[in-house]
């Protein structure tokens, strides 16, 4: 969640004007933002998979083990 998160601050980061960019800059401190902008679509992919994927395991077990 928190790789999601970082990912959609800098997508979102790259589109705001300078002024807006150098505060979230300061923020967010020394992160390499360039990697994570192009990255930003596979992180998104595996961060979702996984979500779908635990999703899944854990109604499989609630399903498996109903509460009497």
């Amino acid at each position: 969640m928190g790789m999601y998160f970082v990912s959609s601050v800098v997508l979102i980061r790259m589109n705001m004007p300078l002024e807006y960019r150098t505060i979230i800059t300061e923020v967010l401190g020394d992160l390499q933002f360039n990697f994570y902008h192009r990255w930003f679509d596979v992180i998104f992919l595996v961060s979702a998979l996984s979500s779908i994927g635990f999703l899944y395991v854990v109604r499989k077990q609630v399903s498996n083990n109903p509460i009497d």
